[in-house]
């Protein structure tokens, strides 16, 4: 019996010794991968990467049924490899094998260093362990703008504001963004230079920039240049330029400049009244279509076409009437033009005493008496014949 137990207890030490000697060789921890070369470095978002790494057997013993596998995480994804390490291989002492992995970069991935993660098998998956490479990913920034329609009228010598709103459509980050506007019509108010610190991708700033039109410029739609500088997170340097449009308008102001009545005085039914005016344009553009209609009680010639008056310009016309009526005789000035802002219409009111024409009066009971008597001697005439026949 106690034979049995003393050759029981051997066999145990030896099961347990078998056991330990498998867990040895099983032992991933002379395995190691290195990465050999990482193509292009740093990476762009939206970019393919390839990745060749290598594994080294750095212990004293042949490492058994080696095998590696790629566990590609977000923001990479695995497109293909060369499939080195497909199989369970033996890896001889100091020996080493390698693998090409061809991954590509998520299009939204944001700039950082991003680990690749390598999961190292031996003895048939007995032994594992993990190691990651970094691949770092950088991208390029890319600035744009928007310019919102100002919804104020521009006109020249005036001030206006632009809400310019930029926009990093880049794979990068924008830094130290500085804004130029650059117009000798169009003059920045205040500071020549606006500076935006940061615009990570897909992000956006919005600022004002407030201008003083040239007084000189022309009815037009205009071009302003706006020069963009900034650097990238290797401090690489950018300069750009990009245009927002404006429309420049001009208006004309029409008024009445002289009125002048001929005669001033003493105007009585019948007589000849002349109206002279002169249309005045204190705008900064010019008026187009420029037509006079007179409203009134006496009778003649009413519409006057002007045509175009240039700013700071006039152009007079004469109106001739025939008092017909005695009184207080109401007159209205509708002046109508057109200009940069479209139609507009303006209304002067005068009124002109008329007085009455004693003389003509008399004239008329004259000539009516006159008339009188000629159609009552006409009749009695006739009254004879009829009694003498």
């Amino acid at each position: 019996m106690k034979y049995k137990t003393i050759f029981l207890l051997l066999l145990l030490t030896t099961l347990f010794a078998n056991l330990s000697f498998a867990n040895l060789n099983a032992d991933t921890s002379n395995l190691k991968i290195v990465a050999e070369e990482v193509t292009p470095e740093p990476v762009e978002p939206g970019q393919d990467v390839t990745v060749k790494a290598r594994i080294y057997n750095y212990g004293n013993d042949i490492a058994k049924d080696v095998n590696v596998k790629l566990n590609a995480k977000y923001p990479f994804y695995l497109k293909t490899q060369s499939s080195n390490f497909a199989d369970y291989n033996d890896l001889c002492i100091y020996c080493s094998k390698d693998n090409t992995y061809y991954l590509t970069v998520d299009a939204n991935a944001v700039s950082g260093i991003y680990p690749i993660e390598f999961e190292i098998y031996a003895d048939k998956g007995n032994a594992k362990k993990t190691q990651s490479i970094n691949i770092i990913v950088i991208g390029i920034p890319d600035i744009v703008f928007e310019a919102e329609p100002v919804k104020k009228t521009v006109m020249p010598n005036e001030k206006f504001t632009a809400q310019l709103t930029f926009k990093n459509i880049g794979t990068g980050i924008a830094r130290n963004i500085k804004i130029t506007p650059q117009s000798t019509n169009f003059i920045k108010l205040g500071s020549g230079l606006d500076v935006i610190e940061e615009i990570n991708p897909k992000e956006e700033r919005t600022i004002n920039i407030s201008f003083n039109v040239a007084e000189t410029l022309t009815p037009n739609t205009y071009n302003i240049p706006v020069q963009i500088r900034f650097t990238d997170e290797r401090s690489n340097k950018y300069n750009i330029s990009e245009n927002f449009g404006i429309k420049v308008v001009h208006g004309a102001t029409l008024g009445l400049q002289n009125l002048k009545i001929t005669p001033q005085n003493n105007i009585k039914e019948g007589d000849e009244v002349e109206i002279q005016i002169r249309i005045e344009n204190t705008g900064n553009g010019n008026a187009q279509n420029v037509k006079v209609v007179l409203d009134s009680g006496m009778e003649g010639n009413k519409i006057a076409y002007l045509g175009r008056i240039e700013k700071n310009d006039d152009e007079p016309t004469i109106f001739t009437l025939t008092a017909q009526n005695r009184g207080r005789i109401k007159n209205n000035l509708k002046i109508t033009f057109n200009d940069d802002f479209g139609e507009h219409e303006l209304n002067e009111e005068f009124f002109i005493n008329i007085e009455e024409n004693k003389k003509q009066n008399s004239m008329t009971i004259v000539f009516a008496c006159l008339g009188l008597t000629i159609l009552a001697a006409f009749l009695g005439g006739l009254k004879r014949k009829k009694m003498n026949q």
